[in-house]
């Protein structure tokens, strides 16, 4: 059974409440209930999984797919725990015995699938195109990124097997665990629909880096054009499938129009944290697209250089092929030297057969690790600036956390395992002081900050996008990060209240922005623009009018 929790549990009454519930369990219908985890969206909506049984046979059950217990920081394996729950598109049985079939399995970076599992994923889908090129699967206690692999494979061969070319050989004693399951949950995969669209940040990031606000203004304009003709006009609605990947040889055709529309209005509203419903900046770019990324598999690409190759209409396809440069981000991005330029190789053979796939070099000198990234071929918008990627190295504070999570779990593990019940109720706690969600409120804050007439500074920019990374990682206390940002908000009031007499100069430093010009050095660059400001306005503004409008004329019913 599924239960939730009043969300404003803030207080310590509230909290203990729910923990004593979920340690002695629940009662229902003559059977006993105990807590068995959460996802990560549940964690935020203070909802969990209950399970009948005793916490002994729930431990027993989850050991079924995966050693937990082994991961002594109850932040990480309540999230790993999580990764049970996360929704899937298809579940696939692998045939062959567990202890044989992952013989790389503690090893980072993507694995093949043999062309059999790739044909058993195409009859599971009943997909009309070739086969994804890579699926993001969870099995057996972890995600991977899985790819299909030009090589021949002769029938014998395991179901999933892996490059030794590519991947080490890790230690079998280690990973010659039998887990009950045999299935592989698909999570995730490559596929030519995956549009991409602008959010507040990239917009005000692509600005950052050189790109014409005029560009930027356009495309929201043609989208929201382009929405409202879609249903009425035969020319828009075709503009529109073909966009959006539904006219590709052998895709599905016969959509409607009026359901499709109304999913894109309704993703361009979202609720803030006091439950209201509220517009937000959301542009579709007709040549960008949502993708999975993975690390070049043969050490034969440049530091500057990048493969990819989208599934597209012929007529497009030859635009695309034309394309030199194109720019590649991670979702999400809070820092303007994030946003990366790379040149687009149209020839490498190895790689002819991935497709809607980004290949990126190994060595690029920042971190870009991840498994899906924004990829975008619009000239207008590569972005003109240089600026140089946020570096994510642990800081000091970092290494001696880890250190002493190292140096704790080793003498606990030494001096007394802990037993099923302080296990289960490790979690129970976690679950239950949960008190908000720390990278999204760092997602607020930088927003809030970025409205202030003066914007965001490229310093503030980086702290808030390495605070991010902490605490989605878990590398840093939760609590520094909490005391962190509340400083940062406490700067807020003072930036909504700038003397009238700074105007013209802010209003400069725009201008700047906006005309992308090169003849500054970076380092005046890096010191002087600013991230945000009077433009995000205006991108808001008009997303307010065109969902105000939207209402008005039914679009969402």
């Amino acid at each position: 059974m599924a239960v939730t929790f009043n969300t404003s549990m803030q207080e310590e009454a509230n909290i203990k409440l729910c923990k004593d519930i979920l340690k002695k369990g629940i009662f229902c219908d003559g059977k006993i209930f105990h807590f068995l985890g959460h996802s990560s969206s549940q964690l935020r909506e203070k909802t969990c999984f209950m399970m009948q049984g005793s916490n002994q046979e729930i431990q027993s059950h989850l050991k079924n797919f995966g050693e937990f217990v082994e991961l002594s920081d109850v932040n990480i394996r309540a999230k790993k725990i999580g990764l049970l729950f996360s929704p899937f598109h298809y579940c696939v049985e692998v045939d062959e015995d567990p202890g044989e079939r992952f013989r790389f399995v503690d090893s980072d970076g993507p694995h093949f699938m043999s062309q059999e599992f790739a044909a058993k994923i195409k009859a599971v889908m009943n997909v009309n195109y070739p086969e994804p090129s890579a699926l993001l699967i969870h099995y057996q206690g972890f995600q991977r990124i899985l790819l299909s692999r030009k090589e021949q494979v002769s029938v014998n061969s395991p179901q999933l097997e892996f490059h030794e070319r590519t991947l080490p050989v890790a230690n079998l004693q280690e990973v010659s665990r039998n887990y009950a399951s045999n299935l592989a949950y698909i999570l995730d995969y490559s596929r030519p629909q995956q549009n991409a669209h602008l959010d507040a940040k990239l917009v005000m990031l692509l600005v950052a880096r050189g790109v014409q606000i005029k560009d930027l203004r356009a495309l929201q304009t043609d989208y929201y054009r382009l929405l409202e003709n879609m249903c009425n006009d035969s020319a828009s609605k075709d503009y529109f499938l073909r966009l959006t990947g539904r006219t590709i040889e052998g895709s599905q055709t016969r959509v409607d129009t009026g359901t499709l529309r109304r999913e894109e209005v309704r993703n361009m509203v979202e609720r803030n944290r006091s439950g209201t419903e509220v517009p937000r900046v959301r542009i579709l770019v007709p040549k960008a697209r949502v993708v999975f990324g993975v690390p070049e598999l043969f050490e034969d690409l440049k530091i500057d250089e990048c493969y990819f190759k989208p599934t597209l209409p012929h007529e497009d396809r030859m635009e695309f092929e034309a394309e030199k440069k194109i720019f590649v981000v991670r979702i999400p991005c809070y820092y303007p030297g994030d946003i990366r330029v790379f040149k687009l190789c149209h020839e490498k053979p190895l790689y002819q057969h991935l497709n809607d796939c980004l290949v990126l070099p190994i060595n690029n000198g920042a971190d870009l690790s991840g498994n899906q990234f924004i990829v975008c071929w619009d000239a207008k918008l590569i972005p003109k600036q240089q600026v140089k990627p946020c570096s994510y190295l642990p800081t000091t504070r970092e290494r001696m956390n880890d250190t002493w999570n190292r140096f704790r779990s080793f003498w606990c593990g030494r001096s007394r395992e802990k037993n099923t019940k302080e296990l289960r109720e490790e979690l129970i706690d976690h679950f239950a002081s949960f008190k908000d969600d720390l990278p999204s409120r760092i997602d607020e804050v930088y927003l809030d900050l970025a409205r202030r007439d003066s914007g965001l500074s490229f310093p503030e920019c980086e702290e808030l996008s390495r605070m991010y990374y902490q605490a989605t990682n878990h590398t840093v206390d939760k609590e520094y990060l909490w005391n962190r940002l509340e400083e940062f908000e406490l700067g807020l009031p003072e930036g909504g209240e700038e003397e009238q007499g700074e105007e013209d100069e802010e209003d400069s430093t725009e201008e700047e922005g906006r005309n992308g010009s090169l003849e500054k050095p970076l380092s005046y660059i890096t010191r002087q623009f600013r991230v945000g400001g009077k433009m995000l306005g205006c991108f808001e503004r008009a997303a307010s009018a065109f969902v105000q409008k939207a209402k008005r004329n039914h679009f969402f019913d």
